[in-house]
């Protein structure tokens, strides 16, 4: 498996480092996830939009912007002002002002896998509804194939790709190690800053354990458990209907 990740999943186009395919992950009932349906990717303000496209069989046909108001007005998505396809929808993952902002919610842990399971469950928890929003775009007819995308296609990115993946029924070790691919696919974006400030020593595998450690997303999914149940049981808390979870499931299925 983990071949097949680093070979077929990591959709090469210049402008951007960590664009990926969630499709041919193994569910518990032995079915996959279907290939070029749906993409997790890090910040398209630099990719030639119609080049990105054309890797995807069929064209994309929606883009979920899931980055601040601030960030797409500083960099904004090469799809935000077009008026052809793909159809591009903006949800605010973490909100204006962040939730990060707010001292009675927020102390940062020193550790980085705790540090990412604070934030990654104060969305679970406390952003509920636009979780909700982005996974109900991705029902309506004709919205297949689909990409959403942070700044580094990593955190709020990661949120929602572990969502989907445990609504389609990938074992939590798949989802992990979908997470912990981040960390490589960044690296070549960042080397150069991080070996002036870090020093000539500081490697890929330093990197990934900071930014991406396996730990972060398996702390993560072991917190969706404990008070939700399972994922399909927190995406029916949050508002989406047996009938949509079904939907859903089935555009992500083969």
């Amino acid at each position: 498996m983990t071949s097949l990740m680093k070979t077929e999943r990591h959709i090469k186009v210049e402008g951007a480092f960590n664009v990926r395919d969630l499709g041919g992950y193994e569910t518990r009932e032995g079915r996959r996830t279907q290939w070029r349906r749906f993409f997790r990717a890090d910040c398209l303000d630099k990719v030639d939009g119609d080049v990105l496209a054309s890797r995807i069989d069929g064209g994309l046909k929606t883009v979920v912007d899931l980055r601040s108001t601030r960030e797409i007005e500083e960099e904004p998505s090469v799809y935000r002002l077009s008026t052809e396809s793909p159809n591009y929808l903006h949800v605010d993952l973490i909100g204006d002002p962040s939730l990060m902002n707010d001292p009675a919610k927020w102390e940062q842990p020193p550790e980085p896998p705790e540090r990412y399971l604070a934030l990654y469950t104060t969305w679970l928890d406390d952003r509920q509804e636009p979780i909700r929003t982005v996974l109900s775009s991705f029902i309506e007819s004709g919205a297949q194939p689909a990409m959403f995308n942070c700044h580094a296609g990593k955190d709020r990115t990661g949120v929602i790709a572990a969502l989907l993946l445990g609504l389609a029924g990938v074992p939590d070790e798949t989802i992990v190690a979908d997470y912990a691919l981040s960390g490589p696919n960044l690296w070549p974006r960042e080397m150069v800053a991080l070996k002036e400030t870090r020093g000539e020593g500081y490697s890929m595998n330093d990197f990934s354990a900071e930014v991406s450690s396996a730990r972060s997303m398996e702390l993560t999914l072991a917190y969706l458990n404990k008070h939700y149940g399972d994922i399909p049981t927190y995406l029916t808390k949050i508002g989406l209907s047996s009938d949509e979870l079904d939907r859903l499931r089935k555009a992500l299925l083969d």
